[in-house]
């Protein structure tokens, strides 16, 4: 007898628009996840350094990772920093063409793609100086 009327019962917790604000949230919480892992792709890294001199229209871009102790430098256009920026908050277009080395990260550690698909980045990683 209880069961015959649950749909009248039943009420929904979030509103279309709230799950919606949740599904993009877990979109991007997923995207952030996958970027910050090495790219696990079939393309082999290259073993010398990628980002050294960027060639327009491409321009030099920086960031300090403090959790893992290195700095990274690409190559991007301008008009890409809005999608890497969400993922990478410590993101900054460099000044100079050594931003890791002017802030003590002197000591190539290697070059890594992070990411997959269009969200995929080729970087250059720095060791502080010793």
């Amino acid at each position: 007898e209880n069961h015959k009327n649950w749909k009248q019962k039943t009420t929904c917790v979030l509103t279309l628009g709230e799950m919606k604000v949740v599904a993009v949230a877990v979109v991007l919480l997923a995207a952030v996840c996958v970027y910050s892992l090495p790219f696990s792709g079939n393309v082999n890294e290259p073993t010398e350094p990628c980002c050294h001199v960027c060639t327009a229209p491409l321009a030099k871009y920086y960031s300090v990772d403090t959790m893992h102790n290195k700095c990274g430098e690409n190559c991007m256009k301008d008009s890409d920093y809005w999608k890497y920026k969400p993922f990478e908050w410590g993101l900054h277009k460099a000044d100079t063409n050594t931003p890791c080395a002017d802030r003590s990260f002197g000591v190539y550690n290697g070059t890594v793609t992070h990411g997959f698909g269009p969200i995929k980045m080729t970087l250059d990683l720095y060791n502080p100086n010793e």
